[in-house]
């Protein structure tokens, strides 16, 4: 068991957020990001790193859309706004991270 695998999920579950881990290709025996970034070096863990936040943060959006979706049916005005909330604070949480990947800083 990958003790900072699982800390990072229930971290993940508590914000409603999702956390995402490298994949290693075979014959790389990695477990986390800093692993992948000393094995392909800085640039190519950050690149990695922008593609799994991509997926994650679509997965999400695409999770979250059917229940948008129906309690913007209930409370249009109010859901709005709460969408674009949401969707704002996903931005900033991805900028973020990729900007302390690409400055070398773990966090």
């Amino acid at each position: 068991m990958n003790v900072g695998r699982v800390k990072a999920e229930e971290a993940a579950v508590a914000i409603g957020g999702q956390a995402v881990f490298p994949d290693f290709a075979p014959g790389w025996n990695g477990t986390d990001w800093n692993d992948l970034a000393q094995m392909g070096g800085r640039p190519f863990a950050a690149n990695v790193l922008r593609q799994s936040i991509a997926i994650a943060d679509r997965e999400q959006a695409v999770q979250a859309l059917g229940a948008t979706r129906k309690r913007a049916l209930q409370e249009p005005s109010q859901e709005i706004g709460s969408a674009v909330n949401r969707a704002q604070r996903t931005s900033d949480r991805e900028r973020t991270l990729v900007q302390a990947v690409d400055q070398g800083h773990e966090r």
